[in-house]
């Protein structure tokens, strides 16, 4: 996003044909985006999720401090 403002050249520089550099990052930013959500998934699955699972079990049995 901030290239497209700022590297305007760079962005509309032609790769193939009619395509652009910034085109082809495109597909780029779709795919480190999911790369992203699934790296936070699998971060909360291993730190959050068992966390919670405690939390869940004291409140359970009534060892909740305030």
């Amino acid at each position: 996003m901030i290239l497209s403002c700022y590297a305007k050249d760079l962005m509309s520089a032609r790769v193939a044909g009619e395509v652009t550099f910034g085109m082809a990052l495109g597909p780029f930013q779709l795919v480190l985006t999911y790369a992203a959500v699934r790296w936070y998934e699998r971060t909360a699955r291993r730190s959050v999720d068992p966390l919670a699972a405690r939390i869940r079990k004291h409140r359970a049995n009534g060892e909740v401090r305030a």
